[in-house]
């Protein structure tokens, strides 16, 4: 089953819920619902571990330790790095109120990001994407969207809809079962191999699309 566009993807919404031609809900609800059903999957397939919608990106932090990402825009940063030559170091994430003191240095950084995916306004383009970029999609992904936003729609009239909710969990376990479990993992490094960014930590403020190196409250230089 292959990725769904965002018309068909309308269509499959109506056909759920037993709506063709979209009498009782409209195009334009059925849209909206499929944005916030979008951001809910992506959401609860990252929180389990799953690793399809990581995206790699790099940049520069300034001297005061602050990188601007303007683009793409950032739904969550799993992880960062500080990259020397061929050595990366994972720093901790925490608050911008538990930074105490600005990073002084230019670093070179790796981040593994999950970016903001919109329902894009042309409808020939796929349901995970925008409308520059195409997501990587897949049909039981997409299918569990498309459940998502009509059960969200099916709440106005608050009907069972046994058949709909088995649907939903279905496409779910679909999803959710190619999450890879790893088997082991690598013993960590004794701290003092990698202390040379100095306890350094990081912080995401999604307002000014910034993140903020620095040296993290409690932590010593």
């Amino acid at each position: 089953m292959s990725a769904l566009t965002v018309a068909e993807a309308i269509t499959r919404v109506a056909d759920l819920l037993d709506d063709p031609g979209n009498r009782r809900w409209s195009t334009a609800k059925v849209t909206g619902a499929l944005k916030t059903a979008l951001s809910v999957c992506v959401q609860e397939y990252g929180d389990v571990g799953g690793t399809a919608f990581d995206e790699s990106i790099t940049g520069t932090t300034t001297s005061t330790g602050a990188l601007v990402i303007a683009s793409p825009v950032i739904s969550r940063i799993k992880s960062l790095q500080v990259v020397t030559g061929n050595r990366r170091v994972v720093l901790m994430g925490c608050q911008p109120a538990d930074i105490e003191v600005y990073d002084q240095v230019a670093r070179s950084l790796s981040l593994l990001i999950v970016r903001d995916w919109q329902v894009s306004s042309t409808t020939t383009n796929q349901l995970v994407g925008d409308d520059s970029t195409t997501g990587p999609s897949w049909g039981a992904f997409d299918q569990w969207v498309c459940a998502q936003a009509a059960l969200d729609l099916g709440i106005s009239d608050n009907d069972k809809r046994p058949g709909l909710e088995a649907a939903w969990n279905r496409y779910r376990d679909a999803v959710i079962t190619r999450v890879p479990t790893p088997r082991s993992r690598v013993a960590p490094l004794p701290r003092a191999d990698y202390n040379f960014t100095d306890n350094l930590g990081w912080a995401w403020d999604a307002t000014s699309a910034t993140v903020q190196l620095g040296r993290m409250r409690g932590e010593w230089w």
